[in-house]
């Protein structure tokens, strides 16, 4: 496990896995938050039918999400009996944590 963070952690800034306060990944998105409009009242009037702007926000990353992420930086792979590489896919108890006790 020591070995996949050194791999992530040397990745360059714009790449690597951002964290939030918690200590859970996430990633920037853009989503349309409703009724966050800045210039939008009670009395607007009601053709004045403008979609909510989108805005960035930090969304927690799914295990499968992380997955995909730490797959960017390395690639996984089985040798079979034929001495054949394939990628794989990085075993889910790499990328979940264990449960707080």
């Amino acid at each position: 496990m020591d070995t996949i963070l050194e791999v992530v952690a040397a990745a360059p800034p714009a790449r690597k896995v951002k964290r939030d306060i918690d200590e859970t990944a996430t990633r920037p998105r853009r989503m349309a938050i409703p009724r966050m409009h800045a210039f939008s009242g009670d009395d607007d009037e009601p053709d004045n039918t403008l979609p909510p702007p989108e805005q960035w926000v930090l969304s927690k990353m799914t295990d499968i999400e992380l997955s995909e992420e730490i797959e960017r930086h390395i690639d996984f792979i089985e040798i079979n009996d034929e001495n054949e590489e394939r990628s794989v896919h990085l075993p889910m108890s790499f990328v979940r944590l264990p449960a707080a006790q």
